[in-house]
């Protein structure tokens, strides 16, 4: 008895998973209850991961809503395609927004074609990703707009439905169709490739038409194609203490079918208006922002034209 007492603890510690506690948040950090268990998961995935040890079995231990929201999300072929490219860095801190390991296993559960380097797929990025992300920028960590309930209360969305634990849907699944009928409103085709998503009725059944929405189109030629930079400005209709508006940003390059979404996330009533107020005009010049890559663009910015649509209640 004593020897295999003694066995199941050796294989114990032999596990991965063993003896590893999870803590969060993080003595002596600004890391609150919103930011757990993501940034304690972070730090497991870190510390096994440095003793090469695999650390998937960590994600779904501590995670494995998202683990399934991931294999679900996998399955919808129409997600990635409505996504564009994003750059997993951040400029401030010149490091990574998202350990590449931890992206990786990410991509592999979605069964997605693997992030490699630095130009990675925006969606998994950006909404998964952003939840494992432990970097703090000049504006917080970058899990903060899916962990906060700023957007949703903002806008009279059901509790939850745009963050990591929704009651019905995916978090990647939900937030494609919420910001894609904000960011395709005036595309046909693309508004239709949405309504193919599985998209719960909390969302199906929101009131677009009464949203207040002003857009930043930023126009650039190069080569053959014309790439507009959309920023769309969605006015909150409870502003909240710090964030007073949605921001969606999304890409129309020619080549494409039709456009593709980047990012995300609420913004204040300063920002908001700052943008709304951005000089418009020809022979400006146009680069990408919040991280989004564009093929010919993002290397090296050139000189276009900027319009600005008044915010105005959508049809």
């Amino acid at each position: 008895m004593k020897l295999l007492i003694h066995f199941v603890l050796f294989a114990g510690l032999m596990s991965p998973c063993f003896s590893q506690v999870l803590v969060c948040p993080a003595k002596n950090s600004d890391e609150t209850k919103l930011d757990c268990p993501w940034a304690g998961i972070v730090r497991l995935m870190d510390d096994t991961a440095k003793k090469k040890k695999p650390f998937l079995p960590i994600l779904k231990k501590h995670a494995p809503g998202i683990v399934a929201q991931l294999e679900r999300d996998g399955k919808d072929f129409m997600l990635p395609r409505l996504w564009g490219s994003s750059q997993n860095f951040d400029e401030n801190s010149k490091q990574p927004i998202v350990d590449e390991q931890v992206l990786g296993a990410l991509f592999t559960l979605a069964r997605s074609v693997p992030a490699r380097g630095r130009v990675v797929p925006a969606g998994i990025t950006h909404t998964y990703g952003y939840l494992f992300s432990n970097l703090k920028t000049p504006y917080g960590y970058k899990r903060a707009r899916w962990v906060q309930p700023d957007i949703e209360k903002g806008l009279g969305l059901p509790d939850g439905c745009l963050g990591p634990k929704p009651s019905s849907g995916t978090l990647l699944g939900n937030v494609t169709y919420f910001i894609g009928r904000i960011a395709f409103r005036d595309d046909a085709h693309a508004l239709q490739l949405l309504e193919r998503l599985n998209a719960p009725a909390m969302l199906t059944g929101f009131d677009f038409g009464g949203l207040e929405i002003g857009r930043l189109s930023e126009t650039a030629k190069i080569a053959e194609r014309t790439v507009v930079l959309r920023t769309d400005i969605v006015t909150f209709k409870n502003p909240q203490k710090e964030n007073a508006a949605l921001l969606v940003y999304s890409v129309k390059d020619s080549q494409r079918p039709f456009p593709q979404l980047i990012s995300a996330f609420p913004v204040s009533a300063k920002t908001a208006d700052d943008i709304m107020k951005t000089a418009a005009g020809s022979d400006i010049t146009i680069k990408t922002r919040y991280n989004a890559f564009v093929l010919g663009l993002s290397e090296t910015p050139v000189p276009g034209t900027v319009e600005i649509s008044s915010a105005t209640k959508t049809k």
